[in-house]
Order: structure tokens, then C-alpha cells, then sequence
């Protein structure tokens, strides 16, 4: 992820969240929060979120100039995660911050997006962001027009009662959590008709512990029964809850020092531009193209499938009646030609089957948990490990210390190609560090000795950013850092893209560690005043060779 031309990676958060006071890191480690074994553990996602945000209460005063572009960005990155949070997790928030406050977090990554496209957040991601927040803000309209003296619940948003249904669904079919079609709609009939036996008589309902508020677990599950703010319908003016996000975002932008070309108020003037398609035109990871699951091909290839300008495609209609008939019609020609020997048996006069293994269980084993479902964990927790695995080793039991170690955020010099025929020094900022080649699953490393970084075998690559530098004299060999990074061109620009999004390709370089020269004194402070009135020294790079 890139905020602010910085390149945010976990390396980067494992390195600032071990700072982060109150926190003890020896039995839960930044580590597992930020490379969890479940992926779908959202109460362990939200805790990261909220030690993200609290990273802007850190003292800055000892921060040096790369520590503090660091920082800053981190600290943008930490407001946009509170405006998301908060309206579902402040049981204080009435209706109107609650709006408010999400229209606030949909422009400040809709300004990110701008800046850094999908470097920052990736085209699907931005668009579900935007779709979710908009869903929000179309409860209130909706729900004035029903009743404006109702009720609105944004944490009802979620899936806590899609979950809910769900849980009832398997939970119906005891050890056989596989069903037909017909079987399904006779759990779902069932588990509706316990819902309203519920919504008469709460009392019958047993209370879930791990959704309950006292729990930190259960900061992802508020209820409508938390709320003590004033949610009322009447009580939102969508227009101003609006503006007052615009303007809130605007300013978190300004204030962190991203560079908007023009206003959001102004950029909504234009056609076909909104949240969802902040660049104007087509929207980000909509494809154009005719959804070919849902027409009637003919068999003949020679005939072309229907415009969808000029015809109307026709949908696939599935008759469910006919299949469930069906379904009960095999089911009972199974049973009647079922065999005498079975690993079922009748327990009762009423001919109830029950798997003998069970009967078994339920008889001799004591310690069984015969209440709950055989594949419950598989349900509860995810095991699937989404997304890209983080290998990450320790620099060993020496210890660590800048005077004997390169460690991330280290400043070095290393040469690079710019204008395809020249060398140039680039004094760069680390923010990875890789045991084996580029652009590989190597485990990354937080520091490694220094002896070992210009070996001839040398297997580490390190990750930077080139610094953008000015010069304090015209004679004197000493440069200062005027806060921003190098942006890369590439030999071969991509057909798509604006040449103004800065991009994690053009960013972001590697090398092998033979070739860098760590900086340990060379880097000072100075302020302001010492900085000679000098234009920037133009310096283009390219990637085309290194």
C-alpha cells in the first residue's frame, strides 16, 4: 500500500506498532496481528485497526525527517481507518455523525485512490468501500419514507444476521450439514419461523457470549440494544452530513499534505465523476463486456450472442419446483430400495433414523460435547489463509544495533541508470529487506550485520525509495531532503494510468545488497534557514536498467 508516496508494508507497521505504549507484544505479537493464521478473524482485524489509529498518539519530538514522513502517513492512514470504525463501534454516535463520519472516510480514500491509484487500494476493494458506504446513506431516505420517526441502525449493515441465519441453517440439520435443495428451503422455513418466535419472546433466545459488548472480541458486534445516541431518521440531514464530510476530509487532506488538483465539490461538477468513478468514465474493475453466465447462447457458434445495447438478454429461468419434485421423487426411490443393513438405526416406535456412531458416542463417551455440531470450528473459524502469505524471520539472538546491523528505514547510496545511458547516486531510504532474489515468496528480515550485506554471495535484497534532494551550496558536497520521494519511470509505461498517480512500481525499487552503501553519520538535521533558495536539481530516473 502506498499513502503518501509511502510504501506502507507490514514490515513497516510491525515496526511502529512495537512502539505503541500500553501494549504488551511477549504473549499476542505484532507479528500475528498482522499475518493472522485466520484470515476471516475479524475481531483480531479491527484490534489492528485501532492500534493503527492509535499510532498518531505517539511524541514525535525524537522522530528524524524519514521517521516523520513515515509517521505522517501513517497518521492520515489512521484517520481514514477511525471515520470507518467509529460509526460502527461508538455506541455514542447519533445518526447524523454517524453519516457524517463515513462520507468523511469515503473521500479521504477517494483522495488517496486519486493520488496513488491502485498502489493505495486495489480497484475492487475501493469500489466495495464506496458501494458500503453509499448502502448507508441510502438508509436514510429510505427510512423517511417508511417512517421518519424509526429507528436506524447502521450495525444492522453488517452480516451478524445473515450469520445468524445461517447458523441456524446447519445448526437444523444436526450431523448432516450437506442438504438438497428442498431440504434447504424446509431450514431456512424453519429458521425464519424461529425468528419470529424470537422477535415475540427474546427471553427463549440463548445470548451468544462471544458477542457480548463487556468482551473486546465483540467490538465488530454491536447490537441495536447498545445504542444510547439519537438515531432517529428525522433527526439526519443527509445534505449537511454531505458537506460537513467533504469539508472534514478536505481538510484531514490538506492537513497531512496531500495535493488535490481541485476540490471535491468541483470535481463532483463533472460528468460522469462521482465516488465510484472519481476519474470520470468507466467504473474501476467493472468490465464491460456481457455477463455470459446469464443469456441464452445458441448451440450455433455462427450466431452472435445478443447487444446488450440493442437486445434485451434473456435470463436463464430455473424452475425450482419441477427439481425439488424431482429430488423427493429419487429420495423416495431410495428408500424403497434401500438395503436391509445400514449404518443408521430406528430409535423410536415413529421410525426416527440416528447414525449408530452417534448412538455410540452419546453412550460411552463422557467427555463428548454431544450439543455441538461435528465440523462447529470449521464453521466458527476460517482456515483458508487468503490473500499473500508473510514469511518474516528474526535477525537471530545477537542483538541488534545500528552501529553493527542495517535495519529497515536505514538511509544508503546505491547507483542507478537514469536517461538510459548515465549513473547517477541515489541516496535512498530503506523500507524492505528480502533473504533471496527480487520479486520472489523470500522471507523478509529486519535487519541483517553488516559484514554480510557486500559478501560475493550475499543472498539479500533490499527494497527503497530514492530521496528527492536539493542542494544547500553550490560548491559544498551536502544535500538536503525537501520530503518527497523519487518517482521511477518506466521503460515501457502501461497502456492505462495517469502519468500524476504515484504508483508502488515507480516508487519503489530493489537491489541487491552488494551494490548499497549504508549511511551511518553522514545524515544530520537542519532546518529551514539553512537551505539556500536553490531550485530543485532535476533528476529523472528510469528503471529500464539497473
Amino acid at each position: 500500500m502506498v499513502v503518501k508516496d509511502v510504501c506502507v508494508n507490514r514490515d513497516l507497521l510491525s515496526f511502529w506498532l512495537e512502539r505503541l505504549p500500553g501494549h504488551d507484544w511477549s504473549e499476542f505479537s505484532a507479528h500475528a496481528l498482522l499475518d493472522p493464521s485466520d484470515a476471516q478473524d475479524v475481531p483480531r482485524a479491527v484490534k489492528l485497526l485501532l492500534c493503527i489509529i492509535e499510532l498518531g498518539e505517539l511524541d514525535q519530538d525524537e522522530l528524524d525527517p524519514s521517521e516523520a514522513a513515515d509517521f505522517e502517513a501513517l497518521c492520515l492512514l489512521g484517520e481514514a481507518f477511525d471515520a470507518l470504525v467509529q460509526p460502527f463501534i461508538n455506541i455514542d454516535y447519533s445518526f447524523s455523525q454517524q453519516i457524517t463520519t463515513l462520507v468523511k472516510f469515503a473521500h479521504l480514500i477517494c483522495g488517496l485512490y486519486l493520488s496513488n491509484g491502485t498502489s493505495f487500494l486495489s480497484n475492487q476493494l475501493y469500489g466495495d468501500l464506496q458501494a458500503m458506504v453509499n448502502n448507508a446513506v441510502l438508509m436514510v431516505p429510505k427510512t423517511r419514507l417508511i417512517d421518519p420517526s424509526l429507528d436506524v441502525f447502521i450495525c444492522l449493515l453488517g452480516d451478524d444476521v445473515l450469520e445468524s441465519l445461517f447458523g441456524r441453517c446447519r445448526m437444523l440439520g444436526g450431523h448432516s450439514p450437506n442438504c438438497s435443495i428442498g431440504e434447504l428451503c424446509d431450514r431456512f422455513g424453519s429458521a425464519m419461523n424461529l425468528d419470529m418466535v424470537y422477535g415475540r419472546s427474546a427471553e427463549f433466545e440463548r445470548k451468544l457470549k462471544r458477542l457480548a459488548l463487556i468482551r473486546s472480541r465483540g467490538l465488530d458486534h454491536r447490537r441495536p440494544s447498545h445504542w444510547r445516541a439519537n438515531i432517529l431518521a428525522v433527526s439526519c440531514d443527509t445534505k449537511k452530513c454531505w458537506r460537513d464530510g467533504m469539508k472534514d476530509a478536505e481538510g484531514t487532506l490538506r492537513k497531512h499534505g496531500v495535493k488535490m488538483s481541485i476540490t471535491f465539490e468541483d470535481r463532483w461538477k463533472q460528468r460522469n465523476t462521482d465516488l465510484l468513478r472519481p476519474s470520470g468514465g468507466k467504473y474501476p474493475a467493472i468490465s464491460a463486456e456481457i455477463d455470459r453466465s446469464m443469456v441464452n447462447l445458441s448451440s450455433d457458434p455462427s450466431v452472435a450472442a445478443p447487444s446488450i445495447e440493442t437486445e434485451t438478454n434473456p435470463i436463464r429461468e430455473i424452475d425450482f419446483e419441477a427439481l425439488i419434485t424431482k429430488e423427493k421423487a429419487q429420495r423416495a426411490a431410495a428408500s424403497a430400495a434401500a438395503q436391509p443393513h445400514s449404518v443408521f438405526a430406528e430409535i423410536d416406535a415413529e421410525g426416527q433414523l440416528v447414525h449408530k456412531k452417534s448412538i455410540t458416542r452419546t453412550l460411552f463417551d463422557m467427555t463428548q460435547d454431544t450439543h455441538g455440531s461435528h465440523d462447529r470450528l470449521a464453521r466458527v473459524r476460517g482456515f483458508t489463509h487468503t490473500g499473500k502469505s508473510w514469511a518474516h524471520e528474526s535477525p537471530g539472538n545477537s542483538p541488534v544495533s545500528a552501529s553493527t546491523h542495517f535495519q529497515l528505514k536505514k538511509l544508503f547510496t546505491t547507483l542507478i541508470c537514469y536517461n538510459g545511458t548515465h549513473l547517477g547516486l541515489a541516496v535512498c531510504k530503506c523500507t524492505l529487506i528480502k533473504r533471496g532474489p527480487a520479486s520472489s515468496k523470500s522471507p523478509s528480515i529486519s535487519a541483517v550485520p553488516l559484514a554480510e550485506l557486500g559478501l560475493p554471495m550475499s543472498p539479500y535484497t533490499v527494497y527503497g525509495q530514492v530521496f528527492s534532494v536539493l542542494p544547500l551550496s553550490a560548491n559544498a558536497a551536502e544535500w538536503a531532503w525537501d520530503g518527497e520521494f523519487v518517482s521511477l519511470s518506466l521503460k515501457k509505461k502501461p497502456k492505462s494510468g495517469s502519468d500524476d498517480v504515484a504508483r508502488l512500481r515507480n516508487l519503489q525499487f530493489s537491489v541487491t545488497s552488494r551494490l548499497i552503501d549504508p549511511i551511518q553519520q553522514c545524515a544530520h538535521k537542519v532546518s529551514v534557514a539553512e537551505i539556500h533558495s536553490t531550485g530543485p536539481m532535476p533528476f529523472i530516473c528510469s528503471r529500464e536498467c539497473t
